[in-house]
């Protein structure tokens, strides 16, 4: 989602999505919103043609005069670099073309590691609009290299640390909070005896959740730890999938004491009624803390991924000691145990989630002023 805010008195807001969501058809009246698949299908116009054959035979020259390399001066190597010069192209025209209409006197994106968060940082320095990187989900260096951004909007003091630890000034860094943990806390819960109900759970069962994440080998180890909880103790083990999970937790379909939920599941449905989450790093630890639940952090061997799994960044949790660190089998089913009948026990992993809570993110019921006042200043100061 990028948010183009062009006058915040009158409050105008120019939304760009890559996806549909039901929730814009009941957008306030002062709220434009464009899908930039649409745009995107829109782009075939004479300047934008004229422009795709300029730059192909920019780009066809320059790799015909480029120095013999083993995989860089192969065929195959210089269709897909002209065709993925072409798609960028696409995304640079219709990026520029909206911002010339909106004019905003902002840029913010979630993330800068991605086609439009990249364009829009090379954008902002081209038109000098502010540009302002407000992470809504869990980030590591990735999301962050390049990043143009010229402020951000930070969820509290550890995440402050962390960029001011890869040289951000510390004048460009505001604690607002995470505005996505605000909208959904805000959401109505169903009753426990409508979810017991629904999902066939014994009222006398203690409910665990695991929260999933897009990692094959490692989700396969879990599986079977999970599996080596014995059927007798008064457990419901509730898998709620990650949407990019591709495990299909074989093992473990068809046991008794087991629910594996689908991905689009409600969230917070999920965590209010679960006793304990379990997790390796995801985003939800931080929202199961919100609501008072105890942590398991789960640490099976991650093979290392560019993209998912770099730099340890799947061990934030561990580090900031918010919860117990789970490393066997063994020492889950010893832990559930625990949890099932230590009281003590239970505490002291809320008293951790809270104490990490408090070190990662600011007041939620803050987050929408406090990132709204400090919009306005940057536009004040613009």
């Amino acid at each position: 989602m990028i948010l183009l805010l062009t006058n915040l008195k009158k409050y105008e807001v120019t939304m760009y999505g890559a996806r549909h969501q039901e929730k814009y058809n009941c957008k306030p009246k002062h709220v434009n919103i464009y899908l930039l698949r649409e745009e995107l299908q829109r782009s075939n116009s004479e300047n934008f043609n004229q422009q795709k054959m300029l730059l192909k035979n920019q780009v066809t020259q320059l790799l015909s005069k480029s120095p013999k390399h083993y995989y860089f001066s192969t065929p195959l190597f210089k269709q897909w670099f002209i065709t993925n010069a072409l798609h960028i192209l696409r995304w640079v025209f219709i990026l520029d073309r909206l911002l010339i209409k909106s004019k905003p006197a902002v840029m913010i994106v979630q993330s800068e590691a991605s086609i439009h968060g990249g364009i829009l940082g090379l954008l902002s320095k081209k038109y000098n609009i502010p540009f302002i990187n407000m992470p809504l989900l869990l980030i590591g260096d990735r999301t962050i290299i390049p990043t143009r951004a010229d402020y951000y909007f930070v969820w509290g003091s550890n995440q402050k640390k962390w960029f001011m630890e890869r040289n951000t000034k510390e004048n460009k860094i505001f604690e607002t909070g995470n505005i996505k943990f605000f909208c959904e806390l805000e959401r109505s819960i169903c009753s426990k005896k409508y979810f017991l109900n629904e999902l066939n759970i014994p009222a006398h069962h203690h409910i665990f959740g695991f929260t999933s994440q897009p990692f094959p080998d490692a989700n396969g180890r879990i599986e079977e730890w999970i599996n080596a909880i014995p059927n007798h103790l008064p457990v419901t083990i509730l898998v709620k999938k990650h949407k990019n999970d591709p495990h299909e937790y074989p093992i473990l379909n068809g046991k008794p004491n087991i629910r594996i939920l689908p991905p689009d599941y409600a969230l917070y449905e999920f965590l209010a009624h679960i006793d304990c989450l379990m997790t390796i790093s995801s985003n939800t630890a931080i929202e199961a803390a919100l609501v008072d639940k105890p942590l398991l952090i789960l640490q099976p061997p991650i093979p290392y991924h560019y993209q998912l799994n770099h730099n340890q960044n799947n061990a934030h949790l561990v580090k900031a000691q918010a919860g117990e660190i789970i490393e066997s089998a063994n020492h889950l089913v010893t832990s559930i145990k625990k949890v099932i009948i230590n009281s003590e026990y239970r505490n002291e992993l809320k008293r951790k989630a809270g104490k990490f809570l408090s070190r990662t993110l600011a007041a939620v019921d803050e987050a929408p002023i406090l990132t709204k006042s400090k919009i306005v200043e940057i536009i004040s100061k613009n």
